[in-house]
Formats: C-alpha cells, structure tokens, sequence
C-alpha cells in the first residue's frame, strides 16, 4: 500500500476521502484487530518513515566520516579499525556533551574554573540517556548517540507528515532535508538534546494539529525539561486553542487550557523544588544559563551592544570560526523576527506555530547575549515547516539554498569535531 496527497493531506490509497464507512464502523462485525490498525498506521505514515529512515541513516554516515577524517586526519582508518567505537564517536563529545556525561555519571552539582555550572542543563536528556543505559547495559555516551539518533528519526518522520498534510511530498522532502543541511545541524549528530527537543516539539505540534489537547500538554511539558526555552511552547499551544475557539465564536474550554497548561506548570514546579534543593535557589537553572551564555533578559539594544561587541573582539583576534559562529548567531536572530512577522501575516492556518517562533523571536531578541542561539533554533519546527515547503515551490532557489547551507554546515562539523566552537 501507498500513500497519496489529496488536497493537501495525505491519504492512504485505498481510504477515500468521504467514502461509505465500512462494515466494521456499522458495526455488522467485531472491532479491527490490533493487526489492522498497525497496517493503517503504516500505510499512512510510510512515506514519512522510510523518508525519515533514509535520511537519517545518509545523515548518520557522512557526519561519522566526516567526524572521523577531522579528529583523526591520515591516521583516522587506522585508529577506526583499532578502536572503532572511539574513532566513531569520541570526535563528538565535545564541549556539552562532557557536561550531559558527567551529570548522568555523577548527577547535579558541579561547575568549572569558569563558574559554569551543571545546573544550566535541563533534566530531560540525561533522564532519557540514563534509562537507555539500564535497559541496553551501554555507556553514557554510546547511549546519548542511540537517544539522539532516535530523537532525529522521530522529529524527521513527523516533520515530514506535518509538511506531506499542507503542502505535499515533494515539499516534506525538502523540510526534512533542510534539516539535516542547516548550517547548525552538526549538533544533530552529537550527543546533545537538541534531536530530543526537536523530536518533542514535532509531536506536540502534531498533537495540537488533532486536537489531542492532553498529550499536547504532556509532550510541551517533557519539551521544557529537555530545553528551559521550549516552555514557551505551552504558550504557544494555549494561544493555539484560544484562536481556534475564537475561529468559531467560542470561548476557551477552560478544561482543554487546564489540560495544556497543567502538565507544564507541574513540570516547572518540580525544576524550582530540585534547584532549591540541589543548589539553594530555585532559579538556579536561569543563574547559571546567563554565567555560561550571557542569556539575560534586556533590551534589543543591549543585544545589538554585545553583539557588535563579540564579532569586532573575534575580528581583531582573527578567530575565524568564532566569528563565524557569531555571525550566524545574529542571522538568526533577525532571521527569526522576519520569520515571525511573516507567519503572523501569512500562515494562520496553525496558531501554536506561528506563536511559538514569535514567542521564541521575541525572547531571543531580549537577551543580553546571542551566543548559541543558532544551535537553539534547531528545536523550532516551525521553522523547517514554513521554509521547507517554500524552497520547494522554487527549485533553482532550493538547490542554491541547500547547497550553501550545506557547505556552511559542513565547515561547522569538521569545526565541532577537531574540538574547535561552533555554537
């Protein structure tokens, strides 16, 4: 069985759209068996699977060579056949993927000569990394590689179907491939929780996308405690109920707002009640996140201050890639306000989407420090959802799009993996 675009929505060959219901909806025989409803499920999400599938697995072995030939240079075969769990994945443990090793081995409570401290780090990875560890009896980092790669193949596949259902195929194609060119993605291979967040924010769009406002709230929750920043999410999602309501001359359920809101709330709570308990503050999580980043709240200005400050400083030291890196920070940035203003305007077909790039574009513009920001971006599927399908509508602009993406991409990863900053 296939899977065909009808009007914009993918629709399982086979299942006609307004079709007689069968005889199992009239009830003249005994419900569908477990069987049945797995071989609908496939028939309608194939597509995404095995396009999800395939990208990952040509993503997974072009990141692992290219990781290989820069830790390694000459000598990279020679240390893969001798050591090959090393030469695949010690070239990515860098930077933040020290700190997720060290609390899932030693738990909360550790900083640096710098005064960074463990605490900027959400819970939800590491929580995720130590249950892959009791269940497969594997290392912290081999088990933050088969998190993250999980994390990616389910944020690909249901990108992909939320892509197929608005603009078709051949544009869901081109948002998942979007994805894995961005000229940050080099974080998608490594043991961060970037794949994780993403993979959770697909999922709650697509629950919000149903109406399955519980799991919705649910997903928005375990969003935040894998990213401090997704608890914007749940605003998102809450505007999102608001104006469908309003769509309809209805007010808002107030059970669906307490269905979304309450998991989230709950979800910070326990993070306040850990962080007095752990480090004596209950913001410590916000305190530590501005000594590591600088993401302070402020004005924009003071934005456009640090910034101009932070390109001029690695200009005048010739620190290419740390220019770079600040460079693409600051494009961000304004890339997300356009972003944000166009979806306001144009695509109001999915509320929580368009206001959580505002939300997300709103905060960014009011912290005291871009640093990092583009590797955060990488967790906002509506991003990919919007530029995806437009790339798509225009093929030479796509190819010149992801090809230089790509390129850029590509000198970030080998960046990453000999060790050097790249957000």
């Amino acid at each position: 069985m296939g899977a065909s675009v009808e009007r914009g929505v993918l629709v399982p060959r086979g299942e006609l759209v307004g079709s007689a219901p069968s005889a199992g909806d009239r009830g003249d025989v005994a419900p569908r068996r477990p069987t049945a409803a797995l071989a609908r499920f496939w028939s309608a999400w194939r597509p995404s699977l095995v396009t999800a599938a395939a990208a990952l697995a040509a993503f997974r072995v072009l990141t692992l060579l290219v990781g290989l030939v820069a830790a390694y240079g000459n000598a990279g075969w020679r240390v893969l056949l001798q050591h090959p769990a090393d030469a695949l994945f010690l070239p990515f443990a860098h930077w933040d993927a020290g700190w997720w090793t060290r609390i899932v081995a030693e738990g909360y409570g550790h900083s640096n000569p710098g005064g960074f401290s463990d605490g900027a780090f959400a819970p939800g990875y590491p929580m995720a990394i130590r249950a892959v560890m009791w269940l497969l009896h594997v290392g912290p980092l081999v088990a933050g590689f088969l998190v993250s790669g999980v994390a990616l193949f389910v944020a690909l596949a249901v990108l992909h179907r939320l892509a197929a259902e608005d603009h078709g195929l051949d544009a869901a194609r081109t948002t998942v491939l979007l994805v894995l060119v961005w000229p940050t993605a080099a974080f998608l291979a490594a043991p961060y929780s970037e794949p994780l967040s993403l993979a959770l924010v697909s999922l709650a769009l697509l629950a919000a996308r149903r109406q399955r406002w519980v799991w919705a709230g649910l997903l928005a929750a375990a969003a935040m405690l894998s990213k401090y920043v997704l608890g914007l999410l749940v605003i998102a999602l809450l505007v999102d109920h608001v104006v469908r309501r309003r769509r309809r001359d209805a007010p808002p359920q107030a059970r669906t707002l307490a269905a979304i809101a309450l998991p989230g709330c709950l979800a910070l709570a326990g993070v306040l009640a850990f962080m007095q308990v752990r480090f004596g503050a209950p913001l410590h999580f916000l305190t530590a996140e501005g000594q590591a980043w600088g993401h302070r709240l402020t004005t924009p200005l003071q934005l456009a201050l640090n910034a101009h400050h932070e390109i001029v400083s690695a200009s005048a030291l010739g620190a290419l890639p740390q220019l770079r890196t600040f460079l693409i920070d600051d494009a961000t940035i304004l890339g997300l306000a356009v972003l944000a203003g166009v979806m306001l305007w144009r695509h109001r077909r999915h509320p929580a989407e368009a206001a959580l790039v505002a939300v997300v574009a709103a905060t960014f513009l009011c912290m005291s420090g871009p640093d990092s920001v583009s590797r955060y971006a990488l967790v906002l599927a509506p991003m990919f959802l919007v530029l995806g399908p437009a790339l798509a509508r225009r093929g030479p602009l796509r190819t010149a799009v992801l090809g230089c993406s790509a390129a850029l991409m590509a000198v970030q990863l080998v960046t990453f993996t000999a060790n050097g900053w790249a957000g």
